[in-house]
């Protein structure tokens, strides 16, 4: 779908996203709930969850701002770590501490669920507006910034667990402990 045709037709508003790993299939199953209750599902591959990470990834860098000078370095841990890295690190464990659980999206029967062709994002300081191109048509979510932070957890310790490549994902957010963070080591989590 051309984007031309993804903004001429209505985009289905999404209150709530569930992901978690299929080992059969090799993929992340993501099930979508919008603000009408209505559910569904799509596949989501490897290639498609690493190019949506690596954008994310690089929007929080650009919009973390910093102080002081960047070139600083500190000693954690025997480790260097910019300032920036800190407050990188800091930030995401800030948004992780504030994760509310919610109820997932409920289970659907999954005959027929599609491959998710492409997420277009769209970036803005505070926010991020993910648009899912569904076999269906189109459906917005839309994160604040902690979201987006919780997103990129959920979706490393599916990662993890699938044992797929975590180039995408900065050295300082690999480290992090993901026992007590959205999408933990059991896999399937909510995000919003």
């Amino acid at each position: 779908m051309t984007k031309t045709e993804t903004e001429g037709a209505a985009a289905r508003r999404l209150k709530k996203i569930s992901f978690c790993y299929s080992a059969a299939e090799d993929r992340l199953l993501a099930r979508i709930q919008g603000v009408d209750g209505k559910c569904s599902a799509a596949w989501l591959t490897q290639r498609l969850a690493q190019k949506t990470v690596e954008v994310l990834c690089s929007h929080l860098d650009r919009v973390t701002i910093e102080k002081r000078d960047a070139s600083c370095e500190y000693h954690a841990n025997g480790a260097e770590r910019t300032r920036k890295e800190m407050l990188l690190s800091f930030r995401h464990a800030a948004a992780i501490v504030r994760h509310d659980p919610v109820a997932p999206v409920p289970e659907i029967d999954l005959d027929g669920t599609s491959l998710l062709r492409s997420i277009h994002v769209c970036l803005a300081r505070n926010r991020v507006v993910l648009t899912f191109d569904l076999a269906v048509g189109p459906a917005t979510l839309t994160l604040n910034q902690d979201h987006v932070w919780q997103l990129l957890q959920v979706l490393l310790n599916l990662f993890r667990r699938a044992k797929w490549p975590l180039d995408a994902w900065p050295s300082w957010m690999q480290n992090r402990d993901t026992v007590n963070s959205p999408g933990g080591e059991n896999g399937s989590k909510l995000l919003h």
